[in-house]
């Protein structure tokens, strides 16, 4: 600022709106380099806020990988218990049930079928022949010479 003032005197000094003007620009200056370190001031400290958020992020991040490989681990571990789980029921429910044949199981159930279509049979044809027996005793009682006449006009039993 004095060096411009000295070069603004030695011009000649004429023009005093010269000085004004100088001084008044010098001023500017004063109160632009006041202005340009309060920004870097600024600049400054929001650089470090964000260095800081930064740091709070990537820890952030580091714990959820934390929780997401252990949430991993633990699903693996749960699917792995599932498994042990359904095996231990399929080898109780092995131990209840005997092993059997399925072949003879097969042929069982087909003779007890036969034994029952014979069964019924046998029923049907008892029963026709106990209603053979009962008609043919009513019919003999109605044909019989020794039964009167008046006994045979009677209804059947």
């Amino acid at each position: 600022m004095e060096k411009r003032e000295a070069d603004v005197a030695a011009a000649g000094g004429r023009d005093e709106r010269l000085i004004a003007r100088a001084r008044e620009l010098d001023q500017k200056e004063l109160e632009l380099s006041a202005r340009a370190g309060e920004l870097t001031a600024r600049m400054q400290d929001l650089e470090r806020q964000a260095a800081e958020r930064d740091a709070v992020a990537k820890d952030a991040l580091a714990k959820l990988d934390s929780i997401e490989h252990r949430e991993t681990e633990l699903i693996a571990r749960e699917a792995e218990l599932h498994r042990l789980e359904a095996a231990a029921r399929r080898a109780a429910e092995q131990a209840r049930n005997p092993e059997v044949d399925e072949l003879a199981e097969r042929r069982l159930k087909q003779r007890d079928d036969d034994l029952s279509a014979r069964e019924s049979a046998l029923n049907k044809a008892r029963a026709v022949a106990t209603r053979a027996r009962r008609r043919g005793s009513t019919s003999a009682r109605r044909y019989s010479p020794a039964v009167p006449r008046s006994s045979r006009s009677a209804t059947p039993p």
